[in-house]
């Protein structure tokens, strides 16, 4: 016990050495500092990253549903070619589309913006005779 201090690494009076450092820390101190240089390497990257996946994410939203829409008016778009260099087909010659448009039967005497009913409904309730008394 000479020179003041004692063989558990603190002085003669019980106060811990400044100088020592146990393995616990040692190896949180190492945890943290490979956590930060994880950090460093990969949150530029990320950030780099990022903007483009958007980008991309947007776009792709943009497309599908300009895509959908133009499905609704028959203006399917191929992949790569230009919709001014694409002709047109919005009419449908299908037997289904045929037989549908020829039984669709409207009031063209009828202002659809004041009686859209009377529009699209008119014609046929003149052309079937339906009984008010029938059981649905």
């Amino acid at each position: 016990m000479d020179g003041g201090t004692d063989h558990a690494g603190g002085d003669v009076h019980g106060a811990p050495d400044d100088d020592v450092v146990d393995d616990e820390e040692v190896n949180q101190l190492a945890s943290c500092v490979s956590l930060f240089r994880m950090l460093v390497v990969f949150l530029p990257l990320f950030a780099l990253c990022l903007p483009t996946l958007l980008a991309d994410w947007e776009r792709d939203r943009r497309n599908e549903s300009m895509t959908r829409s133009r499905r609704l008016v028959g203006q399917v778009n191929q992949r790569g070619s230009s919709l001014r260099h694409q002709v047109n087909h919005t009419t449908c010659r299908t037997e289904a589309c045929v037989t549908a448009a020829a039984s669709v039967s409207l009031d063209r005497s009828v202002n659809p913006c004041d009686d859209l009913f009377g529009y699209v409904c008119n014609n046929w309730i003149r052309n079937h005779h339906v009984d008010e008394y029938v059981d649905l």
